[in-house]
């Protein structure tokens, strides 16, 4: 195995230059960050007791972060990020992932690759996972019924919406409408300046561009996760908040009950629960990774 040094790397494969942040000492934990426009600075902001147990890898997608567009545009699916997954393990020089984790779409991202990639990942760790399967879900519908009037949900709601209508044309648009939707993502809305301060710092960059084409591409042509789940050979943990508007409850569910060999933890709280559940969250994920 090459060394996995602390600090910034940078590599290229498929016409991009990747980057990803190592931090910490230990066996090798990777964190792969959401593709469709925050950087990973919120994810090496939230997880850093890993560092204290792990050498963890921070690996920021195509287009997002510090890792540059890809020449072709049509090249920004959840599908190929997850295949850059395996453009990483060959730049470690790892066998396999150790531990492989992914929050919202960075689940996505994850699940992907243990699917497609069998062997190649040991524990597999979602926190709130953008999860598809075939089963009408009409959890955001709900949740956005219920909330519409609040005096927080429901600016916050207007906000969402408007940007899928009518998107930003810029990244600093974009980064101000994403402060307004914030709110949508926890039950303790309060909790949303923490996760906004953890955005700004190190001024993170934001994307316009990977917002705009992933959603897209990802609408047109969706990976079939539950479908292919049983084909999942990591031990597999998925912590899942209960009121999550955007990756639900039903589809990790959905997920768990495929997954040969995993376990379904849930916390009472939104899409965030490092954030609004530490203690609970932190006790599940020592246990996992100890055994």
């Amino acid at each position: 195995m090459a060394a996995i040094t602390s600090g910034d790397h940078y590599f290229e494969a498929d016409d991009v230059r990747f980057h990803y942040r190592v931090r910490g000492s230990g066996p090798v934990f990777v964190v792969q960050s959401v593709g469709w426009g925050p950087s990973a600075a919120y994810l090496w902001n939230s997880l850093k007791p890993l560092e204290e147990r792990f050498t963890v890898v921070y690996f920021e997608p195509r287009a997002t972060g510090l890792s540059s567009k890809p020449l072709d545009e049509t090249r920004m699916s959840s599908t190929v990020k997850a295949h850059d997954l395996e453009h990483l393990r060959n730049e470690l020089g790892l066998e396999a992932f150790p531990s492989l984790f992914g929050h919202s779409n960075g689940g996505c991202i994850a699940t992907a690759y243990a699917i497609m990639h069998p062997g190649r990942v040991e524990k597999l760790l979602l926190m709130d996972p953008e999860i598809n399967g075939d089963t009408p879900d009409d959890t955001f519908a709900k949740f956005a019924e219920k909330r519409k009037d609040d005096p927080v949900y429901g600016p916050a709601l207007q906000a969402l919406m408007g940007a899928r209508t009518n998107p930003p044309q810029t990244d600093e648009a974009f980064l101000d409408v994403l402060n307004k939707i914030l709110p949508y993502y926890f039950d303790d809305t309060t909790k949303a300046e923490v996760l906004a301060g953890s955005m700004e710092v190190d001024k993170a960059p934001l994307s316009l561009f990977s917002f705009l084409r992933q959603g897209k591409l990802d609408r047109e042509a969706p990976f079939k996760h539950v479908a292919d789940a049983g084909k999942i050979t990591a031990r597999t943990l998925i912590l899942q908040g209960r009121d999550d508007a955007f990756c639900s409850l039903q589809r990790s569910t959905e997920l768990q009950q495929q997954v040969p060999d995993s376990e379904l933890v849930v916390f009472e709280c939104g899409h965030f629960p490092v954030i609004e559940k530490p203690e609970e969250f932190w006790k599940a994920v020592n246990w996992f990774l100890a055994v």
